[in-house]
C-alpha cells in the first residue's frame, strides 16, 4: 500500500466500523438512543429499531427531541431528577422510569445511561439503553395486591377470633358453677372465676398445666382420670 493511500484506508475502515456498530445496535433487542451532549437540550441523534418498536414512534419523529418527550405530562418522577443530576455530573446512572408509547400506553423502562467521551476526556454524547420491564412490574403489583388481600383476610379472621374468644370468655364468666376448660391433652385452657375462688387457685397459675397436676393431687383420683380419659368425648 502506498503512503498516499493510507488516509483513504483509514477512512474506509472508520466507515466500515461505523456501519458495523450501527448494524450491531439495530440487532439489539433493547432500545438504544444516543444523545448529543454538546447541543442544547441534549437532543437524540440516533435510535435503533428496538427503540422504535418500544415507543411506537418512527425514527424521524424521535431524532432531534430530548428523551423526556417519552414521559408526556408525567413529569413528577423521582427518576427524572436522578437522571438530570447524573447528566449534570457526567456520571453513569440506572433508573426505573415511566414512559409512554405513541398510543399513550404506559411502559415501565429500566433505563441505563452512560457518558461517551472524546480523546481528551470531554463528554460529547450519552448512550441510553432501555429495557421494557412492564410485565415484571405488573406481576409485582398483582403480587402486592394479593398480599394486601391476604393481610386483610388475616386481620378480619383474627378480629373474628378475638371477638369469639371474648364472647366465650363472657359466657364462661356468667356461669355460676365452677367451670374448667381442658384441651385434648387435659391441659387447662381456661377457667371461670368461680372455679378459682372455690378451689383457691390463681387463674394465671394454672392455665397451661395438666389438670391432674394442680393443687394437692385432689384431681388425680383413678375414677376421675378414667372419666376424663376413657369416657368423655374429645
Amino acid at each position: 500500500m502506498l503512503m498516499k493511500d493510507f488516509p483513504k484506508s483509514l477512512a474506509a475502515t472508520a466507515h466500515t466500523d461505523s456501519r458495523l456498530l450501527a448494524a450491531a445496535l439495530d440487532a439489539s433487542s433493547n432500545g438504544v438512543v444516543i444523545t448529543d451532549h454538546r447541543l442544547p437540550d441534549e437532543p437524540i441523534v440516533y435510535c435503533n429499531k428496538a427503540f422504535e418498536s418500544l415507543t411506537g414512534y418512527k425514527r424521524n419523529e424521535i431524532l432531534g427531541h430530548n428523551c423526556r418527550f417519552m414521559q408526556g405530562i408525567d413529569h413528577d418522577q423521582v427518576s427524572r431528577k436522578i437522571l438530570q443530576e447524573a447528566i449534570k455530573k457526567g456520571e453513569h446512572c440506572q433508573v426505573l422510569i415511566r414512559n409512554y408509547r405513541r398510543n399513550g400506553k404506559l411502559i415501565w423502562n429500566e433505563l441505563m445511561i452512560s457518558p461517551i467521551k472524546d480523546a481528551d476526556g470531554v463528554i460529547t454524547h450519552y448512550i441510553g439503553i432501555q429495557n421494557d420491564v412492564s410485565e415484571r412490574i405488573l406481576a409485582e403489583e398483582k403480587l402486592e395486591e394479593h398480599r394486601d388481600q391476604l393481610d386483610e383476610k388475616v386481620r378480619r379472621r383474627t378480629q373474628t377470633l378475638e371477638q369469639s374468644e371474648s364472647y366465650l370468655s363472657a359466657i364462661v364468666e356468667t356461669i355460676r358453677e365452677s367451670l374448667v376448660i381442658l384441651d385434648t391433652d387435659l391441659r387447662i385452657v381456661d377457667t371461670n372465676q368461680n372455679f378459682c375462688d372455690f378451689f383457691n387457685y390463681s387463674r394465671t397459675g394454672i392455665i397451661g398445666k395438666k389438670f391432674f397436676d394442680i393443687g394437692n393431687e385432689e384431681w388425680s383420683s383413678a375414677d376421675l382420670k378414667n372419666l376424663l380419659i376413657n369416657v368423655l368425648p374429645y
